[in-house]
């Protein structure tokens, strides 16, 4: 038992002064996954934000869907059962879009773009060159998969190559609500 216990402390001190400097520097930080389908996440608080605040907000995605009906689903609020939201979603036979309206604001829920109409943070599109994604994300190599999202894992963008990892096949966008 007290092996396993000094292993554990030893693991967790090991690799604490490299978590504390992530988060103190703010610097981005890959992670590949083993496995057949390789996967690499990257922490990148800054891209994260500006695309959440700036390429997902819901009246320039809807002028560009205004011919895609809209439907409106009424949910209890998270927090407080008596008040209610909305759930607003609408979608082609390539793009899903779900928003959550809560009083005050619309917040997306979860996004899957397989259509090139929508560009995330100026350049980024079904479509892009996988290159431009590894530059932006100063990856060694291409990923079938790619996971970026902020500190806190609550806002998270998924980038998945087509098979030849040539360019992005699909974009996914996808929200914890509390």
């Amino acid at each position: 038992m007290k092996f396993f216990a000094w292993l554990i402390f030893l693991v967790s001190v090991s690799s604490f002064p490299e978590l504390l400097e992530l988060v103190i520097s703010g610097k981005e930080t890959a992670r590949p996954q083993t496995g057949a389908k390789q996967t690499v996440t990257v922490v990148n608080n800054a891209f994260v934000s500006r695309t959440f605040e700036n390429d997902l907000v819901y009246s320039k995605i809807r002028a560009k869907y205004k011919e895609i009906p809209l439907k409106k689903e009424v949910i209890a609020n998270i927090h407080w059962p008596e008040i209610n939201d909305t759930l607003l979603s609408f979608q082609t036979s390539q793009d899903t879009f779900r928003f959550y309206r809560a009083q005050d604001k619309i917040i997306p829920h979860y996004i899957s773009l397989g259509s090139s109409k929508i560009t995330l943070d100026k350049n980024l599109q079904v479509g892009t060159p996988a290159e431009i994604l590894k530059a932006k994300f100063k990856l060694k190599s291409i990923p079938n998969k790619l996971v970026v999202q902020e500190l806190e894992g609550g806002l998270v963008f998924s980038f998945k190559q087509n098979r030849e990892k040539t360019k992005i096949a699909r974009i996914i966008f996808e929200s914890e609500l509390d």
